[in-house]
């Protein structure tokens, strides 16, 4: 990249910036961008009858949580762009930049707002980015919950009458966990008296 096409921080620019952010506008960007951020792949087990019902599994893919990282530190705290979207183009642009560079030079200002606000900003960026990190984490390790992953394999795999018939089954066994409920409670209170 050449210089002229460098994008250059100014100290209006930090002026200008937020150098936070409101927890619950971090939490629900964080929340929303971590659904786009995981990556679905499948996995062969070599069986393509098993194949075709077993779960997909879920990964981070950084590439998205750094576009949207870079989005969020553009667009919401340096007020440098209004896009909802950031492409990997921009992106480049921007981190050829050394964007973060940028921002860690002027931690060393001579005029304390500057310094103050920036210490500030790159603090609260940090947090948002932690939070995304921790909700995309969060969100993988639900949807690849061995648990969940085995009962949606097996609701995948049956019919719906063996479905239906288990549903049945599991509707008798709890009328009969009441039952046994109640004929317990009675029992204590007859060794009560």
């Amino acid at each position: 990249m050449e210089a002229k096409d460098k994008k250059i921080l100014t100290e209006e620019d930090i002026r200008n910036a937020v150098s936070y952010l409101p927890l619950a506008k971090k939490t629900a960007m964080a929340r929303a961008y971590a659904q786009d951020c995981l990556l679905q792949f499948d996995i062969s087990t070599g069986n393509e009858e098993v194949d075709k019902v077993f779960p997909s599994r879920f990964q981070e893919n950084p590439q998205k949580r750094m576009l949207y990282g870079m989005l969020v530190l553009l667009r919401e705290y340096l007020k440098k762009m209004e896009d909802e979207d950031l492409s990997t183009e921009q992106y480049d642009v921007w981190g050829a930049s050394s964007i973060f560079n940028q921002l860690d030079r002027f931690k060393s200002s001579k005029d304390p707002e500057i310094r103050n606000k920036v210490y500030d900003l790159v603090d609260d960026y940090r947090e948002f980015y932690r939070m995304l990190g921790t909700e995309i984490n969060s969100l993988a390790e639900a949807k690849n919950d061995l648990l969940a992953r085995f009962v949606q394999y097996v609701s995948l795999s049956q019919s719906p009458e063996a479905l239906q018939e288990q549903l049945e089954q599991l509707e008798k066994l709890t009328q009969e966990i009441e039952g046994m409920k109640g004929t317990i409670k009675e029992a204590d209170k007859k060794e009560e008296k």
